[in-house]
């Protein structure tokens, strides 16, 4: 069927899918709809298992953030007239034109949803919700909310060659065919991946105890007086143990490769499960995020880092939110940095200067007591802030108005990991989950990756180290546990070292004590 797009010369092609499905549901008295970015796992399962009579319209709804989202991608429609009355409503939707996910948000506001923040609590359906039914989670599975056996997986929000490579990857397991070299990058949650994990690490485990119990078990030497055959068995028998046993102990490097081999998966599993829900995370953000007027200060306290303030600079005043105050402090360094900041032309930034070195954290709250904006970030100024964090963090704190502080994830390169104490070992993008009891032993939230409210609370100035962790742990304490929000917040790519840390190694543990004991007892704080 070909569908004449002169019908609508001022929308998008892909409001097609309207004309299409409105055609078909005049020829047909059931419509499977399946967007071109899907591929059919399972071509077994029967999609009208899971349809009910009753209802005109089934489709999945995803559910992650709080949020709820019904998907358009995958559905089954009813010939009849709430189906088509609904298709013309969507169509009738015209300031969604040039929307990114046009149909979608159009119907999102037509099941009652607030399209720029769909929220599972206190929602008011503008259409009978009797007429919708939702379809089983395995019908639409997505990189940012696998179905455990998918019968068909979607790649929504992905670019073209990230999409066609998921694709490919999906079409291949199907048939059971080896994927091209050109196939192994993915961005999705692979669920095979943790369970061929987990066969390697038991076959691991029992050649393991197979090649114990060859290398302690007694070796019997054939006795003359048991006779003729009887000592040629055990000869032979004998031989083929000693050679066995000579076999498992030269498989011993490949089994210790296997495991390290195992770790390394189990690693960049974690890291690709994060990087999935970053990007899709990220993709809704900028799919619904508007303008906003809301003031957001940044305070960038630096010290005779003159070779990278530089770039902090620039990714803050590159942010796309625009309505920004960019608060410089120099906390009395002996560089040419207040010269440079000077000649910046931009008026959102300010300078302010400490007569002497005060220490990071004197900075930090002398920037906090210019800051003007509803919301504060921070940057430490051989970093750089990744160019969606501002507009991420204004539209989390305006969906989440009940929130004070949230968190978002950070990306050490290579350079940082290699010369970083604090890095090294550490993967390349982490966003850590939320412990209440295990930040009471360590610092989860870098001071790059936190954002929050104006607040009275203030740094510990009397803090050698650990400054950020105590004052993460005193807005945990006054507000609440953070939001985690999975977007890349931070770049940290400087090999500089830590100084403090190298400094004087022993004061640097002794702080660390000195916080975690007061944290863990409430009445010395």
């Amino acid at each position: 069927m070909v569908v004449d797009h002169g019908i609508a010369p001022g929308r998008p092609a892909s409001w097609g899918k309207v004309v299409l499905l409105r055609e078909l549901l005049e020829k047909y008295d059931q419509v499977v709809w399946v967007d071109s970015d899907a591929v059919i796992v399972d071509p077994t399962a029967d999609i009208f298992d899971g349809v009910s009579r009753g209802r005109h319209l089934h489709l999945v709804v995803h559910r992650y953030l709080d949020l709820e989202v019904p998907n358009l991608g995958v559905m089954v429609m009813k010939s009849s007239w709430w189906s088509k009355r609904f298709l013309e409503r969507i169509w009738s939707c015209e300031k969604y034109v040039e929307h990114k996910w046009w149909e979608n948000a159009a119907a999102l506001e037509l099941l009652g949803y607030d399209v720029s923040a769909p929220r599972r609590s206190t929602r008011h359906r503008t259409m009978d919700g009797r007429f919708v039914g939702e379809l089983d989670l395995s019908w639409n599975s997505i990189p940012i909310q696998p179905s455990a056996h998918p019968r068909l997986r979607h790649f929504p929000g992905m670019t073209q060659v990230e999409r066609l490579s998921e694709m490919q990857r999906a079409a291949s397991e199907m048939s059971g065919s080896p994927m091209a070299p050109d196939q192994n990058r993915s961005f999705g949650c692979d669920d095979q991946i943790g369970v061929r994990g987990l066969e390697l690490l038991e076959r691991a485990a029992a050649r393991r105890r197979f090649r114990f119990r060859l290398r302690h078990a007694p070796r019997r030497e054939p006795s003359d007086q048991r006779g003729g055959q009887v000592a040629q068995d055990l000869a032979g028998l004998s031989a083929a143990h000693h050679e066995t046993r000579l076999i498992a102990e030269s498989q011993a490097a490949v089994i210790d490769r296997m495991s390290s081999r195992l770790t390394e998966l189990e690693a960049r599993l974690a890291e690709a499960t994060v990087a999935s829900e970053i990007m899709a995370t990220s993709t809704w953000i900028r799919a619904c995020a508007t303008d906003s007027d809301v003031l957001v200060s940044v305070i960038l306290p630096t010290f005779n880092r003159r070779s990278f303030v530089e770039r902090a600079i620039e990714s803050v005043r590159n942010q796309t939110h625009r309505r920004l105050e960019i608060i410089v402090i120099d906390d009395g360094g002996s560089d040419d940095t207040p010269e440079f900041v000077a000649c910046v032309e931009d008026d959102r930034i300010r300078l302010v200067r400490h007569a002497h070195n005060r220490g990071a954290s004197a900075a930090r709250n002398t920037g906090l007591d210019h800051a003007a904006g509803d919301i504060v970030v921070h940057l430490d100024s051989d970093n750089f802030f990744d160019r969606d964090w501002v507009q991420s963090v204004v539209w989390a704190f305006d969906t989440y108005p009940e929130r004070h502080h949230l968190y978002g994830a950070r990306v050490f390169d290579d350079v940082a990991r290699a010369h970083s104490p604090v890095a090294r070992g550490l993967p390349g993008l982490q966003l850590l989950r939320w412990d209440s009891e295990g930040v009471l032993a360590n610092n989860l939230v870098d001071m790059n990756v936190l954002a929050h409210r104006q607040t009275s609370l203030r740094f510990d100035e009397g803090t050698y180290s650990f400054d950020d962790w105590d004052f993460l742990l005193k807005l945990v304490d006054r507000h609440g546990p953070p939001l985690r929000l999975p977007v890349i917040a931070a770049h940290y790519t400087t090999d500089a070292p830590d100084r403090m840390m190298l400094a004087d190694p022993v004061r640097h543990v002794q702080n660390y004590e000195r916080i975690r004991s007061r944290w863990a007892r409430p009445e010395a704080r």
